[in-house]
């Protein structure tokens, strides 16, 4: 068996290991030895829904939420995935850090808001008032008769607090937040002032 030295092609931290000292190794990339990483420069892997994928390009700024303390990161677009397939309901964005790669961990779990699109005078309401019971989404309003209605919407572009009615809802329509679970369909309500 041949014994050989293996070096990283640049200064890092060793993340993971696969090996100790003395393994066998078949050297191929289906076998790694290590992962080297360099702190300075992480880089933030995501899911995006197919459908939201034309709206992003390299270059557009992102928002990655620190879950240690809740803080903003700046970053902004690396790639996306330039399409997928039929059956995908996602494609993978990488973002860069810049500069501020080192105040998370790697392999941290993040939450990530990229800015890919604007649209004025639209109608939004809370992303908590958005709730999904299978393939239905939906919002909860106060009806003028004094019960809470389940009212059918589509959405458009979400951020992390609004989510875009697209259709489903009309200015002034009184949307009920209730927390994760919705107030049931045709439940009495009362209005606070």
């Amino acid at each position: 068996s041949n014994r050989t030295v293996i070096r990283a092609r640049f200064n890092g931290v060793v993340a993971r290991r696969w090996h100790n000292p003395g393994d066998s190794v078949d050297g191929s990339a289906a076998d790694p030895v290590l992962r080297v990483i360099d702190p300075a420069r992480l880089e933030v892997t995501g899911a995006v829904p197919a459908a939201q994928l034309a709206l992003i390009a390299p270059g557009h700024a992102a928002k990655i939420f620190n879950p240690t303390d809740g803080s903003e990161i700046a970053g902004s677009v690396i790639t996306r995935a330039a399409s997928v397939d039929g059956a995908a309901a996602t494609g993978e964005v990488r973002i860069s850090l810049g500069a501020t790669a080192q105040a998370l961990t790697v392999g941290t779990p993040v939450q990530v808001e990229i800015i890919g699109s604007s649209q004025h005078n639209v109608l939004v309401v809370p992303s908590a008032a958005i709730f999904r019971e299978g393939d239905a989404i939906f919002v909860v309003i106060a009806g003028d008769d004094g019960k809470a209605h389940h009212k059918p919407v589509q959405t458009g572009i979400i951020t992390r607090d609004k989510t875009q009615v697209v259709s489903g809802l009309v200015a002034g329509d009184k949307v009920i937040l209730s927390g994760t679970d919705p107030v049931p369909d045709g439940a009495a309500i009362s209005i606070g002032k």
